[in-house]
């Protein structure tokens, strides 16, 4: 049942209001507060889309269109790896609640992990195809996102398996190449697992971490941490 997925202190009721539409009432706010804030929740591989009501809770209001996840941002050039390059990024996926970074707001590891409100009424976002500094270098940053229950590899939307796909139904008599897979998902790191991984810089006399480079020995020219990212059109 889904008090298991949520572990919850306190029991809660569950009242049907409509097609595959549920209202919790819970009697511990501690355990409210832990559903509301948490997430994404998935029951039977399914995708649980939570809203919290307003006004007076009009139902026939509300969208159930928004959703939480873990994303990690991949292939990020190493100079770029801080909290404010991952908020820039992070906000062209979604709406960023939260970018795991260290006391000096560095990222440290292999990739970014941003937490991120999602409209999973539009297709999943695979890359983000974004031109990095004044030279205006093009970088593919790929995406992975932690915890994605079961998601439509041909059209990108939760709801429906592969197989259910008007999209797919459609193309399927020419052979389409399906836009997503299994890469799409991302394992959840271990705690300490992501930060235990660090850069390394090598001059003709010394190394140093990230920290230290990015606060010594680069040039103010270079601008690691002021970076502008602007959206491939």
């Amino acid at each position: 049942m889904i008090k298991g997925v949520w572990k919850t202190k306190e029991r809660f009721e569950v009242e049907a209001i409509g097609s595959n539409k549920f209202v919790f009432h819970f009697l511990s706010t501690t355990d409210r507060r832990k559903v509301l804030s948490g997430g994404p929740w998935c029951y039977q591989n399914k995708l649980l889309v939570l809203e919290e009501p307003t006004g007076v809770g009009d139902f026939s209001k509300m969208s159930f269109s928004q959703a939480p996840f873990w994303v990690q941002l991949h292939n990020i050039p190493v100079f770029c790896m801080s909290k404010a390059v991952g908020s820039i990024l992070g906000n062209m996926v979604g709406l960023v609640q939260e970018v795991e970074c260290n006391q000096d707001e560095l990222c440290l590891g292999t990739f970014i992990r941003v937490r991120v409100i999602i409209d999973i009424s539009k297709p999943l976002k695979r890359i983000l195809k974004v031109r990095l500094g004044s030279d205006k270098e093009l970088v593919t940053i790929l995406l992975r996102y932690e915890l994605l229950p079961e998601l439509c590899f041909q059209c990108g939307l939760f709801g429906h398996p592969l197989k259910e796909c008007l999209e797919s139904v459609i193309l399927q008599g020419n052979n389409p190449k399906l836009k997503y897979g299994a890469w799409i998902k991302a394992p959840t790191p271990s705690p300490g697992e992501k930060t235990a991984q660090l850069w390394y810089f090598f001059s003709s006399s010394d190394a140093w971490y990230l920290n230290k480079a990015a606060t010594t020995s680069c040039s103010d020219q270079d601008k690691p941490f002021g970076a502008t990212f602007s959206p491939v059109q």
